[in-house]
This record gives C-alpha cells, structure tokens and sequence, in this order.
C-alpha cells in the first residue's frame, strides 16, 4: 500500500505485513561505520547511495526512511543486488521475505551480503489486495475471506511456514 496509489484505488486489510531489511556488502559496513543498533540514523550520516528497482513501492518507502541517501533506480532487482555486491551503492532495502528468497537462491552470496532488519513497527511494509475503488463488495468480501483464512500474517510467519523450502 502506498499513499499514491490510494487515490485510484481501494486496499484490503494487509494479508502480510512485512519488515524492510537492508541488504549491505560486508565491508560496506565498517566503510559506512553502520550502527546496527540504529542503522538507519548512521546511514542517514554516512551513505552514499540506496539503490531500488524502478517503479518499485519499495523506491518511495527507501526515499521515505533515507531522506539524506541519493536514490539510484536500476532495472531489476537482479542489478539491484549485483550493485550491492559490485559496492558500486552502499546499500539495497528490500522485504525481510525478497532478501531471505535472493540468499536461498544465491547461497555463495551469503557471505558477502549482511542483512539488517527494520524491525521497528514504523517501519512496516503493509500488503494488501487493491480494488476499484466501485468494487465495495468485493473489498468487504476479500476482507472477510483474509480474516477467515488466516488473518494478517507476518514476513517472519511465512518464513516459518516455509522453513523446510529453504532447508
């Protein structure tokens, strides 16, 4: 859910919230001197760049979190992570559930790529189904069927669910 995309449609009660992680090389952290106990105060201090896909909802949550970071939109998320392990940007920010998927994929890779999680509750990352905003049905309809199926879940539920996918 983003406030633009509000104005043309209708969301659902979130079906999943999740946390944004950072997802940094290694050594970008002592070159940054990243506090993990308040990462984002010292990458506010000490970053270059965050980089994001185009058009991604995650471009506006990283410009809304690292005000003081320039913003380099890439293609993909491919080329998003190949930056932050090239340290050609300082650093990614991605869904708790996106960096766990990259880091099962690309297992070599785990080494190299600190993740840091954004565990604080202003930082949550709401996913919810959008509607035409006419559908009213539909959107009470979607929202009783998230409720009875399983109620809004969290990133780290999901991980759990899947736990042996990732075994």
């Amino acid at each position: 859910r983003t406030l633009a995309r509000a104005q043309f449609v209708r969301f659902t009660t979130p079906y999943i919230i999740v946390q944004p992680t950072i997802a940094i090389h290694r050594i970008n952290v002592s070159v940054y001197e990243v506090d993990l106990n308040d990462p984002v105060a010292s990458l506010n201090r000490t970053a270059d760049t965050v980089a994001e896909p185009e058009g991604n909802a995650y471009v506006t949550i990283a410009r809304d979190i690292f005000p003081a970071v320039e913003l380099v939109e890439l293609d993909s998320w491919g080329s998003v992570y190949q930056a932050v392990l090239d340290r050609d940007v300082t650093f990614a920010l991605r869904s708790e559930v996106g960096v766990a998927n990259f880091l099962f994929e690309n297992k070599e890779q785990q080494i190299n790529l600190q993740t840091i999680p954004l565990d604080e509750p202003r930082y949550e990352d709401p996913l919810a189904m959008a509607v035409h905003p006419d559908d009213v049905h539909l959107l009470h309809w979607l929202n009783v069927y998230i409720q009875d199926v399983h109620g809004t879940i969290t990133g780290q539920d999901l991980l759990e669910q899947y736990a042996e996918y990732y075994e």
